[in-house]
């Protein structure tokens, strides 16, 4: 006696109307943010400092960034931001970003990983927690 089998899951166009209104939400939360967190690791830092300073979208009275070089001042500056960015472009190990992740979700606090590059490495939490992987012109998109 075979079971019933309920139907054959998500369709695309509910699929791209969920996506879209979890685009929608975190647009919200990114736009409704008074200081953001960007986060990279070492080997990423020159590439975000001169991401932040070409636009113009981000203001410095607004954000902080840290790298692996300073994880001590991560938890006093998660327990000072909104919203987490972490930031990739050559890393292939992203244990520092790995790591704020967690601190991040202990504090409740959104965030979303941006790539500099299509091929940039995607830090396992962002995965694992399913957070948003985009490049870094649908961040500065998504804060305007």
């Amino acid at each position: 006696m075979g079971g019933g089998g309920g139907g054959g899951g998500i369709s695309a166009t509910d699929m791209s109307k969920l996506q879209q209104a979890a685009d929608e939400r975190l647009k919200a939360i990114a736009s409704n943010s008074t200081h953001i967190l960007f986060a990279c690791e070492v080997v990423d830092r020159g590439s975000l400092d001169r991401h932040l300073a070409g636009s113009t979208v981000f203001k410095k009275d607004r954000i902080a960034v840290v790298d692996g070089n300073n994880p001590n001042s991560a938890n006093a500056l998660i327990a000072s931001s909104t919203f987490l960015v972490l930031f990739t472009d050559a890393a292939a190990d992203t244990r520092f970003l790995d790591a704020i992740v967690d601190k991040t979700l202990a504090n409740r606090m959104g965030g979303v990983h941006a790539k500099a590059q299509a091929k940039s490495t995607i830090p396992s939490k962002v995965t694992a927690y399913r957070w948003r992987s985009i490049i870094w012109g649908d961040l500065e998109k998504m804060f305007q």
